[in-house]
């Protein structure tokens, strides 16, 4: 992922078969504190993602948070095939070479933000749009050593969740 402007925003990468916010699979990410939090989200309709209940998941190798910025390198595994909830399989080609993939990122912070099962978060008010992947040369022989190093969850908290007076407008 690469690296946002802080200010307790959010960003969104869609890893879907266009870059869409529908229909694909979503990973949130947002700063709290020194941490770095992630949450999968699908949706079929154009509203606030709910969590994504099915096989793909995201494990950190590292993050990082200043004053300035943001940034996260994970691993997703079952991101390219992935099934959850009522949806059938869904798989993202690579036999093209590329892919499309979507981000949009939020001003405000998510509200929950050390729960991400419960984490509301706003529009994409801070843009949004599609861009191409080229997959040639993207197989690297340091995978397996990478993929080791994919260990690390920041802290939540579940419990301790503050009463909101407003929720977030819905995407």
């Amino acid at each position: 992922m690469h690296k946002e402007t802080t200010g307790g925003g959010w960003c969104g990468i869609s890893h879907g078969l266009s870059g869409q916010m529908t229909n694909s699979l979503l990973l949130i990410a947002w700063p709290e504190g020194d941490q770095v939090h992630t949450s999968l989200r699908s949706v079929t309709a154009w509203m606030l993602p709910p969590v994504y209940t099915g096989n793909a998941t995201v494990t950190q190798i590292w993050s990082s948070v200043n004053e300035t910025q943001y940034e996260v390198i994970f691993r997703c595994q079952n991101c390219f095939t992935w099934q959850g909830g009522e949806e059938v399989e869904t798989k993202v080609s690579t036999k093209a070479g590329q892919i499309v993939l979507g981000r949009a990122q939020g001003v405000d912070a998510p509200q929950a933000p050390k729960c991400p099962s419960k984490l509301l978060f706003g529009f994409h008010d801070h843009g949004y749009g599609q861009y191409g992947a080229n997959l040639e040369n993207a197989t690297h022989t340091s995978y397996s050593a990478w993929a080791a190093r994919a260990t690390q969850s920041p802290t939540t908290d579940c419990v301790n969740i503050p009463e909101y007076t407003t929720k977030p407008t819905p995407t």
